[in-house]
């Protein structure tokens, strides 16, 4: 039985449409992974004739998944919605989705949330800070491996002890003033690895250079269409010598 799908180095794709099939034929499929995906195209969308039941997916991960803008038709909107089943959320490697979460659509029922190799200073801390409130049945939440400041880890202390559910926090860097004081919350401290700001730095290059290289080549292709249009006998004489 297939329980987990896994997406990775995919550009632009079908990913409703393979989706629904793959999940109409395997009815146990409950975990979806994306891994150096680009799932923001405007052509690529949940449409009404292709509807993927989200209920179904319970667990979701995004590592490296280059996003723009959010739209509730797109994949990552689509299933981060209040109406979804997601139990589980990881975010890998990327920081830039998180500033474009939703608070408003958030799956209520969230369990578990994992944010790894991201810089989370004051906004993102605020962003994940409105999800704990409006997540009553979150019982789980990793910030290990990423590099919080210390007025973005203020914002947090409070409504974590302040939550009803919430089991096992782990977290690294903790400073010695800032103190957590659930009575049912377990603390996994863990130091910050020393290699960690270089690991980000690498990989937000990376895709600063991706996103550059997409653009120049949709740059190149705007400036070839645009000197076709403006030059249609030159481009019919070059037809018809080949």
């Amino acid at each position: 039985m297939l329980e987990e799908l896994v997406f990775t180095h995919i550009g632009e794709f079908y990913y409703s449409d393979a989706i629904n099939d793959l999940m109409n034929n395997h009815p146990s499929l409950k975990s979806l992974k994306f891994i150096m995906c680009q799932i923001d195209h405007n052509e690529y969308r949940f449409l009404q004739k292709s509807i993927v039941d989200k209920n179904k997916i319970t667990n979701i991960e995004f590592k490296r998944v280059r996003v723009e803008k959010i739209n509730e038709k797109d994949l990552y909107g689509y299933f981060l919605t209040k109406e979804s089943a997601i139990k589980r959320l990881s975010i890998s490697h990327s920081n830039f989705i998180f500033d474009h979460l939703k608070i408003s659509h958030f799956p209520s029922n969230i369990e578990e949330i994992k944010l790894d190799l991201s810089r989370i200073d004051e906004d993102n801390m605020k962003v994940l800070v409105s999800i704990i409130k409006k997540s009553p049945n979150l019982t789980h939440i990793d910030l290990t491996r990423n590099i919080i400041n210390n007025k973005a880890l203020e914002l947090i202390v409070n409504v974590l002890n302040e939550h009803p559910n919430l089991k096992v926090l782990s977290i690294s860097g903790v400073s010695n003033n800032l103190l957590f004081k659930h009575p049912n919350m377990l603390i996994n401290e863990t130091p910050i690895d020393p290699d960690l700001d270089s690991s980000i730095a690498i990989d937000l290059n990376f895709m600063n250079m991706r996103r550059r290289i997409e653009r120049i080549e949709k740059l190149q292709k705007e400036i070839t269409e645009e000197y076709s249009k403006q030059n249609p006998k030159r481009k019919a004489d070059d037809e018809d010598i080949d």
